[in-house]
């Protein structure tokens, strides 16, 4: 699409798609920061509640719970493998979760669900229309649907062979009876139109001694007037 450059505004513009598509971004990134945060929230929440319960039974079991802090040794530490546990710290395979991501997108994309701004169905697809496809001129690329389609009109047999119209045979005396036959009814048309041709100007002669010459022209029927007799 070819857009004037004073119409900036315009949202087709290469400048304000990738506006649109940078705030798309930044919104989508937003969105996952603020879930990354409700979830650290919802995770401090539960172990607010789990250790106040643990307290209630140890409270309930009579076992006092010591206040001091315990000496922490440097050189003989306990290792504890599950301490990412303890801390209740939930963490995910980011590249699963990208594979997910991606599967995701690329279906929705593949459905024409998932388009950007000044992105057609077409463009998100890979497809093109008809329209846009220049014709194939070689010979080898067109297609045999003219000889299929001539293929399916063919008279075939039981077998399913196509049935062999066998020729005519005509032998030197068949043909030589038919030309004959032509010559004669072609002579016979010529000499009823001659015939016809003759007759006809004899009737104009005829036409033309009997005919009465009328006194002056443009007269109605110049045979019944008593001055064209006298």
């Amino acid at each position: 699409m070819n857009i004037l450059p004073k119409k900036r505004w315009h949202v087709r513009t290469k400048e304000n798609i990738a506006r649109v598509r940078k705030d798309e971004a930044e919104a989508a990134e937003k969105e996952r920061q603020e879930k990354l945060r409700v979830e650290q929230a919802d995770r401090e929440a539960r172990l607010s509640v789990l250790k106040y319960k643990s307290k209630q039974k140890l409270q309930d079991s009579g076992i006092v719970q010591s206040t001091t802090e315990p000496i922490q040794e440097t050189v003989n530490e306990h290792i504890n493998l599950f301490a990412n546990l303890d801390d209740a710290v939930k963490t995910t395979n980011r590249e699963h979760d990208n594979e997910i991501k991606e599967k995701k997108e690329e279906y929705e994309k593949k459905i024409g669900y998932l388009t950007y701004l000044g992105q057609d169905t077409n463009e998100a697809l890979g497809k093109k229309n008809w329209y846009e496809v220049a014709p194939e001129t070689s010979r080898f690329s067109r297609s045999s649907d003219i000889k299929d389609t001539y293929d399916k009109l063919v008279l075939k047999d039981v077998d399913g062979k196509p049935k062999v119209k066998e020729p005519d045979v005509k032998d030197g005396e068949k043909l030589r009876e038919a030309r004959l036959k032509r010559e004669q009814q072609e002579k016979y048309r010529t000499e009823l139109f001659l015939k016809g041709l003759h007759n006809s100007n004899e009737t104009k002669e005829v036409e033309k001694e009997t005919r009465v010459k009328p006194k002056y022209n443009l007269q109605f029927n110049p045979e019944l007037a008593r001055q064209n007799y006298k």
